[in-house]
C-alpha cells in the first residue's frame, strides 16, 4: 500500500484511476471518466490527493474551459499550505479572481476533505 509523501493530482487526458494509496490512514481508491455527455475526449474531473487534503473537482459541462479551470484549481490546491487555517479559504478566492480574468466564463465545483 501507497502512503502519500507528495501530492497526486489525477484527471485530464490521464483519465486514469488510483487505488491502493493511503490517506491518513484510510485505504483510498479514486477514479475520473469524461462522462457521457461530452464524449470529446476533455475531461474535467481532477482529484488532488495530498498528505492533508482530499478533493474532487468538477469543471462545470457546458462552460468553455472547464477543463483548464479544474487544472488550475488543482495545481493551486496540491501547492496550498493546510497548516495555516484560513489557506484554502484564501488560496480558493485568489484562484477565483485569476480564473475570471484568464478564463472568462469557466467554472468549478469543487469538494475538499
Amino acid at each position: 500500500m501507497r502512503v502519500i509523501d507528495s501530492p497526486i493530482i489525477l484527471g485530464g487526458k490521464d483519465c486514469t484511476e488510483i487505488d491502493g494509496v493511503t490517506w491518513q490512514g484510510t485505504k483510498i481508491a479514486a477514479r475520473c471518466d469524461e462522462g457521457f455527455r461530452y464524449k470529446n475526449g476533455v475531461n474535467e474531473d481532477r482529484i488532488v490527493i495530498a498528505k492533508d487534503l482530499f478533493a474532487v473537482i468538477d469543471g462545470m459541462g457546458g462552460h468553455g474551459n472547464g477543463d483548464l479551470a479544474a487544472q488550475y484549481l488543482a495545481e493551486e490546491l496540491a501547492r496550498v499550505d493546510l497548516q495555516k487555517e484560513e489557506a484554502v479559504e484564501k488560496m480558493i478566492a485568489r484562484a477565483r479572481l485569476r480564473m475570471q480574468r484568464l478564463l472568462p466564463g469557466a467554472g468549478v465545483t469543487v469538494q475538499i476533505a
